[in-house]
């Protein structure tokens, strides 16, 4: 689905969207969006992502993997979160940038200790999935945490496939790997 469908059309099952910084990143003077120029140049542009009814009004969960330079303005501010129109109650923060672009990730989780609550109103941690906070997931190496499956999966081709062609005769996979 575009962005414009996730914003401008109703769903009576749950939907999905997946938001690249030209959808919720303008231009301060108004031009076109450049990626390069938001790139080199983050701090000339404003974040939309929850302004009127944007995102924030219609996301329920948010997984944000975006990186962020400190120049760009942050996806939402702590009072954006505390407007009614702001409707996320879950935020899976994968970059887990510490006061970066999400206020509510103030702190990592493990993988252990997976959640906590947010409350935008109080700006304290508080019980994960209450009705007053918004729930984060921000555990810092997510993106190292492989299910046991696919490390397994990995290895046994690895023994089967790699191995034999680094001790023995090579069928030209290591050839055509370097």
């Amino acid at each position: 689905m575009t962005a414009f469908e996730f914003l401008n059309y109703s769903f009576r099952e749950p939907v999905y969207v997946q938001l690249h910084s030209e959808d919720y990143y303008k231009a301060k003077d108004g031009s076109d969006f450049s990626k390069s120029e938001f790139y080199h140049h983050p701090e000339k542009f404003d974040c939309h992502f929850a302004t009127g009814n944007s995102f924030a009004s219609f996301c329920d969960l948010l997984i944000h993997c975006t990186f962020w330079d400190p120049k760009a303005p942050v996806l939402f501010t702590v009072e954006k979160m505390r407007n009614p129109k702001f409707h996320i109650s879950v935020i899976a923060d994968v970059t887990c940038d510490m006061n970066g672009s999400i206020p509510s990730t103030t702190r990592p989780t493990t993988i252990e200790d997976k959640f906590y609550g947010y409350n935008p109103n109080t700006e304290e941690i508080d019980e994960a999935f209450a009705p007053s906070t918004i729930t984060v997931m921000a555990i810092d190496n997510l993106p190292c945490e492989l299910p046991r499956d696919a490390s397994d999966g990995f290895g046994k081709h690895l023994l089967e496939r790699v191995m034999p062609c680094l001790v023995g005769e090579d069928d030209g996979l290591i050839e055509r790997a370097t």
